[in-house]
């Protein structure tokens, strides 16, 4: 063993403490320092702004543990607007390792807020942000992404909606990525959550998006669900929506539909439904009032109807005589006791049928909303307006009965613009088995005779 000197031996200890002990500490020290620094808050702002690409901003930054990070007064913005999209006010994100089922493991990030505040008028802004994400290559983010917030405010204008125990994840995987998020709203019943699947599949040409939503028997606000389901945004603004729906986007339009999710659920309704942003405000006819539509199935494919079946009411609103008139022509209404002349809107005192709407047989009216004798569909103060129906109409009268001035066939009007493309075209058979059924026809009457 060598002997060494004692200057030697002093030496030694004193550079292993400065590297091993001294070293570390300044280091660390350091480093604290620098994670408290201004530079450091507005860095790790913007590198996150980057990777959401969108302005972030932060009021401080906490690294509580490794692989664990505090995130305090969060605020996104669109990069083209000063406004805020998203606020809130403290945000834990940590990495976890998790095995699944199958023994594989994967890295998870947990984000956990208490309170998140949202702009409804700028949730496009943030639909946008989702829509990026969804598209991103497979094998491209081998990561979950997992949410858990306490309460989540979404509002505009004064008006706000409260969803708590909200609780989320984002999954990419080999076919394409996939999210889900549950929730319930506070002020209604809810036997179960209401949940909202949204995803991206690759497997087709070109990818499709698709989504479910299931309410959880709360009547969420139709201007909410608008900002992704266009059509609600004309409902009217106290509008709601309770039920299930599903959507596929395809090469060739929308496929899906509204129908009760589970055998034993009521039908889907649209509450508050407010007919003049639906009538009055798009067509040459006067009908107002609040209604209440339930919808037993509806299935939409290639972006037009196919198929509706349900049941309006609404009490105590307006109604143009051209409308009621529309009705009689073209919708095989019954002309009503009370007479209908002028221009002057009638009031009704009730409003109620039950409808189906299919390519194959047209639109069929029924007064009432059971299965017994069938009852005046538009009842006024002296007397019934509209009867039922006495027989089918094509979807071309609908159109004809809400823009008559014309004479063509399909009144090319902004108003038809709006409505045609939702309505269900019949079979027409091609040219050539057109042909093929004249020749047919002619050779029979031949030898007949």
């Amino acid at each position: 063993m060598f002997l060494l000197h004692d200057r030697v031996r002093r030496r030694i200890c004193l550079t292993g403490f400065f590297l091993l002990c001294v070293l570390p500490t300044v280091v660390v020290l350091g480093w604290a320092v620098a994670w408290r620094l201004p530079g450091h808050v507005r860095a790790e702002a913007r590198r996150i702004g980057w990777q959401l690409g969108m302005d972030l901003s932060l009021g401080g930054v906490e690294h509580r543990r490794p692989g664990a990070v505090r995130l305090t007064n969060v605020v996104l913005r669109d990069c083209e607007s000063p406004e805020a999209v998203l606020q809130c006010p403290r945000l834990d994100a940590e990495w976890r390792t998790v095995t699944d089922k199958s023994g594989a493991s994967r890295r998870v990030l947990m984000l956990q807020a208490g309170t998140i505040a949202v702009d409804a008028a700028r949730m496009t802004t943030l639909g946008k942000l989702a829509r990026r994400l969804f598209e991103l290559r497979a094998g491209n983010v081998d990561v979950d992404v997992r949410l858990a917030v306490e309460t989540v405010e979404v509002g505009s204008g004064g008006q706000s909606e409260q969803f708590t125990k909200v609780h989320g994840a984002m999954q990419t995987l080999e076919s394409g990525t996939e999210g889900w998020i549950e929730f319930r709203e506070t002020g209604q019943q809810m036997t179960r959550p209401a949940w909202l699947r949204l995803g991206r599949n690759r497997h087709v040409g070109p990818p499709g998006d698709w989504f479910d939503l299931n309410t959880g028997g709360a009547a969420l606000p139709c201007g909410l669900l608008g900002q992704g389901i266009r059509p609600m945004k004309s409902l009217g603004a106290n509008a709601r929506f309770r039920g299930y729906l599903c959507a596929t986007s395809t090469a060739t339009g929308w496929q899906g539909g509204i129908w009760p999710c589970r055998p034993e659920d009521p039908p889907c309704e649209f509450l508050d439904v407010e007919l003049d942003r639906l009538i009055t405000d798009r067509f040459p006819h006067v009908l107002s009032g609040t209604a209440s539509v339930q919808l037993r199935q509806a299935v939409v494919r290639e972006g037009r109807i196919e198929q509706v079946e349900g049941s309006v009411l609404a009490n105590h609103g307006t109604i143009s005589p051209s409308l009621v008139k529309a009705a009689v022509e073209h919708l095989g209404l019954q002309q009503g006791a009370e007479p209908v002349s002028g221009d002057t809107p009638i009031h009704f005192a009730r409003l109620a049928c039950r409808f189906r709407l299919d390519r194959n047989n047209g639109l069929r009216i029924r007064g009432g909303l059971d299965d017994t004798e069938p009852e005046p569909v538009l009842v006024g103060r002296q007397g019934w307006l509209l009867g039922p129906t006495v027989r089918s109409c094509s979807a071309v009268a609908v159109i004809r009965a809400m823009v008559p001035d014309s004479t063509v066939l399909v009144p090319a009007t902004p108003q038809t613009d709006w409505l045609a493309p939702y309505l269900p075209t019949p079979e027409i058979a091609p040219a050539a088995a057109r042909e093929r059924s004249r020749l047919a026809t002619d050779e029979h009457e031949t030898v007949h005779r």
